[in-house]
């Protein structure tokens, strides 16, 4: 018997071309979880459980032709709208007369690799310049010298040129165990892997992961004779080669021929499905509405904390790809390409690669890990998206980190210190929190004395970086907006010298280069080097060379004399479980003052005193719409002004001039003559300047 469900869907998309953009009410969700009988109707109700509430047995199911979420062109879209869930669905069989795109059909539980090679190939042949064979020593890493690398043809470690074609995996190990031992190179076992064969013999073939094992054979199968995989590849209990090994990890993943990314499964015994012995779930629905409608799922159905998405979040793998050129990602069953150029994904038709697999950073408009202008606003970001990561060892922070500080930090003068680039040093202690942070601990809970309270890296949870980008938008492109959309209304003068230490006697002080030209102007200069619809707003700090990496080990204490003001807390904001987000600051008259940004369990009480110290001054200028959102405490100067103000020049009744003016503070507690960080805010500089300040001598921590 024909399913009546299934027919009005069939039918809903014979709709004329002018009426299919309507959404076509089907029938509610708990007709199809009571049409039992349909094996359509039943994929349809477990596809939607899968992704979606408990709740919606009365929600309206809907059909329409749309444009596609993900997809570049239109599709069909199943969904439950006032749940936010749906499936995008494209043809299986061509219909005369149908203007829409079709899908192919995919039941073959291995993946085809003639198509991966199809986009190597053409990589290869049409890329070079961009996504290889880069001559720009800046847009380039240089070649490790040495590495140890898998022979696939030969199953043992070699060591090898650095220059030799190889591809790294990039993959997650997993949750240690206790009391087991996984199967790595180390100083007593290394001579053994390097003997011939050595990955075949039994007593190691057992122990091989199944992702490094079947990364060893799909490099044979492409044409690939040498595998980088860092459990292998690093001597993990050499105290001297490991180090080095880690801080050439940019060099590693840029250089490699590609990186292969196994993204399936929580951690190294995932494998790569569809590969070699290894089957795989078909990764795309099929839905038979109709012996003339049979349609298949543009995406691989994706379940609501899919172990599938954890690659995502972990952060050694966040470095692994943003530092990879050219990747060949395994997840949720299939098998994308992405380069600096083009991003594919074969099997059933629908291009591009989703859009819940991160693209591999791409250099137009200059935005490219491997610059020669120091890039702050990318940075920023790089930052901010690192600290919602997940790590196993707390004290993997920096390390886990650290290649992409060692490509960015390149064109930045004075190169990055603790995470802060020193060019900008007075700007980016302004970082804050975004939600709830906490002192980073070790794994046995104790605070991490090797990263500094005054740096991201010395806490755990969600950075704000967003002054970063703001304050240093130094470039404008095309017709002179900012890129990106950033506005060039917020400015930061520095006013503090800072010194970087080491004993007792060391000081050098901190680079902080970038504000001595950083004028208000709109000047219009351009350089040889800049992308070509780039125009300088100032003149920038710029090196003639890449900054080397820093051997230079300094100490978490830097020092500088600044002004020291205490005020009191006034009204604080508190998230649902009781937690400080930030509060207002009071005069001891019980003006307001300023802002202080909190962002740690627990809940501050009005009138608690203040420690704070000038670590800079901003000016915004408040007809930029961000200032009254960025810098909140600003609207308290136009609490008469009426609600247009903000939008509307002439509405402003102190002038459609006027600027924002205040003075970045930094509370600080401290402990046997150290400070150290606990909020970061703002003071008006009006109020500031009228009050007695008390100069000091800091040395924060």
């Amino acid at each position: 018997m024909d399913c009546l469900l299934c027919a009005k869907i069939a039918r809903s998309t014979l709709r004329t071309k002018s009426n299919r953009e309507r959404a076509d009410r089907i029938a509610q969700f708990k007709a199809f979880k009571n049409n039992n009988a349909c094996p359509t109707c039943r994929k349809v109700v477990d596809v939607f459980s899968a992704v979606g509430s408990a709740l919606m047995d009365d929600a309206e199911v809907t059909i329409a032709f749309e444009e596609s979420q993900r997809y570049y062109r239109r599709c069909w879209t199943l969904s439950i709208a006032q749940h936010g869930i749906y499936i995008e669905l494209l043809r299986l069989n061509r219909e005369l007369g149908v203007d829409e795109d079709f899908a192919t059909p995919v039941d073959d539980p291995h993946i085809n690799l003639d198509q991966p090679k199809r986009w190597i190939k053409d990589c290869d042949e049409y890329h070079g310049g961009t996504c290889h064979t880069i001559c720009d020593p800046w847009a380039r890493m240089e070649y490790p010298k040495e590495l140890i690398l898998i022979d696939v043809e030969r199953q043992c470690l070699v060591r090898q040129k650095g220059s030799r074609r190889y591809l790294a995996l990039s993959y997650m190990w997993g949750k240690p165990v206790a009391g087991f031992e996984p199967f790595q190179t180390k100083l007593n076992n290394f001579d053994s892997l390097r003997q011939e064969g050595a990955f075949n013999l039994t007593m190691n073939a057992s122990r091989l992961p199944n992702t490094i094992k079947d990364s060893i054979l799909l490099t044979g199968l492409l044409g690939v004779r040498y595998l980088w995989v860092d459990r292998f590849c690093i001597i993990q209990d050499d105290p001297t080669t490991k180090p080095m090994f880690l801080n050439m990890m940019a060099s590693i993943y840029a250089n490699s021929y590609f990186t292969i990314a196994a993204c399936e499964g929580s951690d190294d015994t995932a494998g790569l499905p569809g590969i070699g012995d290894r089957s795989r779930p078909l990764p795309f629905q099929t839905f038979d509405f109709g012996p003339s409608c049979r349609m298949i799922s543009v995406e691989p159905i994706r379940p609501i904390n899919s172990p599938n998405d954890l690659y995502h979040t972990r952060g050694w793998t966040y470095q692994e790809w943003s530092l990879s050129t050219r990747v060949l990602a395994f997840h949720h069953h299939t098998v994308s390409w992405m380069c600096r150029k083009s991003r594919e994904r074969t099997e059933n038709g629908a291009q591009p690669v989703p859009s819940y697999i991160p693209t591999v950073i791409n250099i137009e408009e200059g935005e490219h890990l491997c610059s020669r202008w120091p890039n702050f606003k990318l940075y920023a970001t790089l930052v901010s998206d690192y600290s919602e990561l997940n790590l196993t060892y707390p004290e993997d922070a920096f390390r886990a980190f650290s290649a992409m500080v060692a490509v960015t930090g390149r064109p930045m003068a004075g190169g990055i210190l603790f995470g802060l680039p020193e060019v900008i040093f007075s700007g980016a202690l302004l970082w804050k929190p975004r939600g709830l942070i906490e002192r980073r601990k070790d794994r046995h809970g104790n605070v991490m004395q090797e990263f500094p309270s005054w740096s991201w890296l010395g806490w755990s949870g969600h950075i704000d970086t967003e002054a970063w980008a703001q304050a240093h938008a130094y470039y404008s492109v095309d017709n002179g907006d900012v890129l990106a959309g950033t506005p060039y209304r917020f400015t930061i003068r520095p006013l503090i010298d800072y010194f970087k230490t080491r004993g007792l006697v060391v000081r050098k002080k901190i680079h902080n280069g970038y504000y001595d030209t950083a004028k208000r102007t709109d000047l219009d200069l351009h350089h040889e080097s800049l992308p070509p619809t780039w125009r300088l707003r100032h003149p920038v700090p710029l090196l003639s060379q890449p900054e080397p990496p820093v051997d230079e080990e300094w100490e978490t204490v830097i020092e500088f004399r600044t002004s020291r003001l205490v005020l009191r807390l006034g009204d604080c904001r508190n998230d649902k479980h009781g937690n400080t987000e930030d509060c207002d600051l009071l005069t001891p008259d019980g003006d307001v003052a300023g802002l202080m940004t909190y962002g740690q369990r627990g809940t501050l009480t009005p009138g608690h005193p203040c420690e704070l110290i000038c670590i800079g001054q901003t000016e915004a200028e408040w007809m930029w719409q961000a200032t009254g959102t960025i810098f909140k405490e600003s609207q308290h100067f136009h609490k008469d002004c009426p609600p247009e103000c903000y939008w509307a020049p002439e509405s402003c009744l102190l002038g459609e001039n006027w600027m924002y003016e205040c003075y970045n503070v930094m509370w600080i507690e401290r402990k046997d003559g150290i400070a150290y960080r606990k909020g970061v805010g703002r003071v008006f500089k009006a109020i500031w300047d009228q009050v007695e300040t008390e100069e000091v001598d800091v040395r924060l921590d």
